[in-house]
């Protein structure tokens, strides 16, 4: 294909991308009473998937906070790559201090099946692929298990049969933000969360906050706020993260600093390779 005509199909895939983003925010304008929770989710899924950026690149300050008060800071660098069809792969290394620098957690996303997830600890100079009841264990000390990165990922793509929706409220504010507040109870997998409910704002189609509720007592156990969000290359991003443990009362804070999208990155940076050498092929 020529350079001109690449360029010309470039603006016309461009031009579709914001004719569908446009009559997708007029669809989800309609009153809350002429709409569902799946038909709600379903426009945000359409929206999320018309702006979804094909990689990105984001340098993140993780702040682990105990029930003390205490706190510990790492600096990571992180990237992701999107295949369209529910699969991306995401490589993430932590850069500071000492004790962690070097370990990398990669993981490939499907559509059909769980995640491939892999660590790499530098003391033991090998991968170890995460698995079973291992998934359910914290992420390098944060609030986040493994399955959490897993289930995050993967939310906003959920259909009815994935798991069943409810409508709980509409209108109720987040930051100021009007959101819709649904219910999503998984179906079919064994997650440690018998269901969760997120706000999702209604003008821009991002969840601004989402409860993890236990699947032993029905009890709150896991909090996920999002805020501080800044649109860049038509990307809504929170630049604020955080997890807090309702049981354990501690917290995980994430910043972001820089983030930036479409930079080309190449499949071959997303392998056990790079995992190994702690930086992108």
């Amino acid at each position: 294909m020529s350079a001109a005509r690449e360029l010309r199909t470039e603006r016309t895939d461009g031009m579709t991308r914001r004719m569908l983003l446009v009559l997708i925010a007029l669809l989800g304008a309609w009153p809350a009473s002429a709409q569902t929770a799946r038909q709600m989710l379903d426009a945000a899924k359409a929206v999320n998937d018309a702006r979804e950026p094909k990689d990105s690149s984001q340098r993140t300050k993780m702040t682990l906070v105990d029930s003390r008060g205490g706190e510990r800071v790492r600096d990571l660098a992180m990237y992701a790559k999107s295949y369209g069809h529910r699969t991306r792969k995401s490589l993430s290394f932590f850069l500071s201090p000492p004790e962690v620098k070097g370990v990398g957690f990669l993981s490939w996303s499907y559509p059909d099946k769980d995640d491939d997830q892999w660590l790499y600890l530098p003391e033991l100079k090998r991968v170890r692929q995460i698995s079973g009841s291992s998934r359910k264990q914290s992420f390098q000390g944060s609030d986040f298990s493994y399955d959490d990165l897993e289930i995050f990922d993967e939310i906003r793509d959920w259909t009815e049969e994935d798991a069943a929706s409810k409508l709980l409220r509409d209108g109720e504010t987040v930051d100021g933000v009007p959101c819709a507040v649904i219910e999503l109870a998984p179906q079919g997998k064994n997650y440690e969360y018998s269901r969760f409910v997120l706000w999702l704002d209604r003008r821009d189609s991002t969840f601004r906050k989402i409860e993890l509720y236990d699947r032993k007592d029905e009890a709150l156990l896991k909090t996920l706020a999002l805020s501080a969000f800044e649109t860049i290359d038509g990307v809504p991003t929170a630049h604020r993260i955080e997890m807090a443990n309702a049981k354990k009362g501690t917290r995980t804070i994430l910043e972001v600093s820089e983030a930036r999208y479409d930079r080309g990155l190449a499949d071959e940076a997303f392998t056990e390779r790079s995992l190994e050498r702690g930086k992108l092929e």
